[in-house]
């Protein structure tokens, strides 16, 4: 597996730290956060994260973009341990993968901030419908829904800049 963040604990920890934010109390419906490298995204996922800080949800749902594996609908992942720990997953009916880096990319994150009831889905191919049902399956009270999410790889800064 590549190394998108330190694979030392410590290390790890020192690194999130670093770019959690002090925020403002306000209420979270969902977040997009990208999935590239720490040193590429850190900062960004971040202040993403840092929305989180203090707040309690019965679960976490992780959404992230298959890159490894094509296949139609959504699976979950085989086990999500990353140097911060294990995460016990819930057992459930989803086909399982062995690794997808959009969703594991979030998780130390969430672990650093104590979460622990984690749900990652990797999405395949799915029509707007699919993802309507998923929603409408996976909406719970006190449910969050993380989307894990490129940006962008292949735009020109310059580009970029004239788009925002």
């Amino acid at each position: 597996m590549p190394n998108w963040y330190p694979n030392n604990k410590e290390e790890l920890k020192k690194s999130i730290k670093s770019y959690l934010i002090k925020t403002k109390d306000q209420k979270i419906n969902g977040l997009i956060v990208p999935h590239a490298g720490y040193q590429y995204s850190g900062k960004i996922a971040g202040k993403a994260y840092s929305l989180l800080q203090n707040k309690k949800f019965k679960q976490i749902i992780v959404f992230g973009p298959s890159h490894y594996a094509s296949f139609y609908g959504i699976t979950t992942l085989d086990e999500l341990k990353t140097p911060l720990g294990e995460i016990k997953l819930d057992t459930n009916d989803l086909r399982k993968l062995k690794y997808e880096h959009s969703v594991d990319n979030q998780i130390p994150f969430l672990q650093y901030l104590g979460i622990k009831n984690i749900l990652p889905i990797v999405v395949g191919d799915i029509t707007h419908d699919n993802a309507k049902n998923i929603v409408k399956q996976y909406n719970k009270k006190d449910t969050l829904f993380i989307f894990s999410t490129d940006l962008s790889h292949f735009l020109p800064l310059q580009r970029l800049y004239k788009k925002r």
